[in-house]
């Protein structure tokens, strides 16, 4: 009979992890239809089939929707194309497609595709789905989900015990960063056992301090933060370029971001690169970050279009003398200029002398000229004074 429960018990759980991989997997299947905008629907296999055999797709390709390139399963064998594909790669794809019985795209290959998306949250939901499916099954103490509001913050955590007879830990430390952010601790007291297997502790939510929880058990260890309130005069707008003496890496390892960057990453190296479905994408109307690398930034003309009364017009000395886009790359340049050559004219002589002329007609057997010093001064470029930096922007 106890063979039986035991067995019952392990048929359940095996079927409750099926259920949850088939509902990520479904998931990660929904946002890839909503991507390429299939509506109707026949089995996963074969609306892939035909979307790849689509001038849609190959427009999509094109407009890199699906980053450079991206690398797509055909009978087992990866076919690579991109946005610098020709006509006759295109061809020979759609043939490889076609000629496919069968087109599977494993669980792998949906997570490789997802990955070379401009659109990240589509992985990204399908990597809190199989967090959230391996956390159902995790005993002992485990983080659980943040609620923020303007004015708090309740840090939620759980410890699922491994057997009826397990009791819960013991708190070896428990500490809220500033302590006068606390409001309730939840009745968590150091060297007693946690008062219940859900614990919530709420804080008060500050306009410019983030607010820092850590637990420590003799079971297991968490801790979590909250940034300031999204309404602070202190939060930095998206689009803001700052200048850092921080590589990108170190950059991010600061601000508390050790994922591997996505376009849903707060911060990102003016270089150039893609951003799309970023909050800056949207602002600005630019799929891309500006490139910075090597230069200088330069105020324009006109700040904004309808400036108060007080702000009068841009002095000559200050003006660009182009009208030009935020974001728009100019050359270097030297300012138009002449120089003057005073000589000595001999009686004899004829002839005017400006830079790199030779001037002569001496009228005897003699004869007489004037060359300006070939020998160049100076370096490769016209520059001021200064210190390289890294520049980085906000673009969520």
């Amino acid at each position: 009979m106890i063979k039986g429960k035991i067995l019952f018990g392990v048929i359940i759980l095996l079927s409750l992890q099926i259920s949850a991989q088939e509902t990520c997997e479904k998931l990660l299947q929904e946002g890839l239809y909503q991507k390429i905008n299939i509506i109707n629907r026949k089995s996963f296999s074969q609306d892939l089939k035909i979307y790849f055999q689509s001038e849609d797709f190959k427009s999509d390709i094109k407009k890199g929707s699906w980053g450079s390139v991206i690398s797509i399963p055909i009978d087992g064998m990866p076919f690579s194309i991109g946005v610098n594909s020709n006509d006759e790669k295109f061809s020979e794809f759609k043939k490889k497609v076609e000629g496919s019985n069968n087109l599977n795209i494993s669980t792998n290959d949906f997570v490789n595709i997802s990955k070379s998306l401009p659109n990240s949250s589509l992985y990204d939901s399908y990597v809190r789905c199989k967090e959230i499916e391996a956390d159902r099954f995790r005993t002992g103490l485990s983080q659980g989900k943040k609620i923020e509001t303007e004015e708090t913050v309740i840090f939620t955590f759980y410890y699922r015990p491994s057997s009826p007879k397990d009791k819960g830990p013991r708190v070896k430390s428990f500490m809220i960063e500033p302590q006068s952010a606390l409001i309730n601790s939840g009745g968590i007291k150091v060297g007693k056992r946690l008062p219940s297997f859900l614990m919530q502790v709420t804080c008060r939510r500050s306009q410019i301090n983030e607010i820092t929880f850590t637990l420590q058990t003799e079971k297991g260890y968490v801790s979590d933060n909250s940034g300031p309130t999204k309404s602070s005069r202190f939060e930095t707008p998206i689009g803001t370029i700052i200048a850092s003496y921080l590589s990108f890496d170190r950059f991010r390892e600061a601000i508390g971001e050790s994922t591997i960057w996505k376009t849903s990453s707060k911060w990102a190296p003016c270089d150039g690169r893609e951003v799309l479905n970023s909050a800056f994408s949207i602002y600005s109307s630019s799929s891309t970050v500006p490139d910075l690398r090597g230069t200088f930034l330069r105020g324009l003309n006109t700040f904004d279009i309808n400036p108060p009364s007080t702000v009068g017009p841009v002095s000559y000395n200050q003006k660009d003398i182009e009208d030009r886009a935020v974001g728009s790359f100019q050359q270097d340049e030297l300012k138009s200029h002449k120089h003057t050559l005073n000589v000595f004219r001999h009686p004899f002589a004829w002839g005017s002398a400006q830079d790199g002329v030779t001037v002569g007609g001496y009228s005897n057997p003699q004869g007489a000229e004037l060359t300006s010093d070939d020998n160049l001064s100076g370096g490769l470029e016209t520059r001021p004074k200064n210190i390289s930096v890294y520049y980085y922007i906000k673009i969520n």
